[in-house]
């Protein structure tokens, strides 16, 4: 264990200075500590966000790379679905409707949200939105759980 003392020297003037080396290398390694804390904190909370990009067109559902756009799955149904998406904490998610190039008898999509039970307004709601061309931005602190119902056809 490193002891804090400080010397007391004197100079060839006489002048009385004191030597302090001991305790400016603990603050300086104090200061490294908390700056490398710091920045391994601020890169695991950077890290844990996961953002998720799908587009809902007609009975297809279309995963994408949010980061560099690229096609990652392709779903594929033979009737109309619900689809449903889960998010965790720290997650981001974009849904891109785009039902007007499948089939122009769509009308709307209905879309349920479950709040998380440590927000205070809602528990759960249903949306409706126009099915032609809209993004859905979700934030997953706030949202739990995501349904695009099948649409409502004209």
């Amino acid at each position: 264990m490193v002891e804090d003392r400080v010397e007391v020297v004197t100079d060839s003037n006489g002048l009385v200075r004191f030597d302090s080396s001991t305790i400016t290398n603990k603050i300086i390694m104090k200061k490294k500590t908390i700056t490398i804390g710091a920045l391994l904190l601020a890169m695991n909370c950077f890290s844990q966000t996961d953002t998720l990009a799908y587009r809902i067109v007609g009975k297809e559902k279309y995963e994408f790379n949010y980061y560099n756009k690229e096609l990652k799955d392709v779903v594929k149904f033979e009737n109309y679905q619900d689809f449903k998406f889960k998010l965790k904490k720290n997650d981001f998610l974009f849904i891109d409707l785009f039902d007007f190039l499948d089939d122009s008898t769509i009308s709307h999509r209905n879309v349920t949200i479950y709040y998380r039970e440590d927000f205070p307004f809602f528990y759960s709601e249903r949306l409706r939105f126009n099915s032609d061309n809209n993004t859905l931005w979700v934030d997953g602190n706030i949202i739990k759980k995501v349904i695009v119902h099948q649409p409502e056809l004209k």
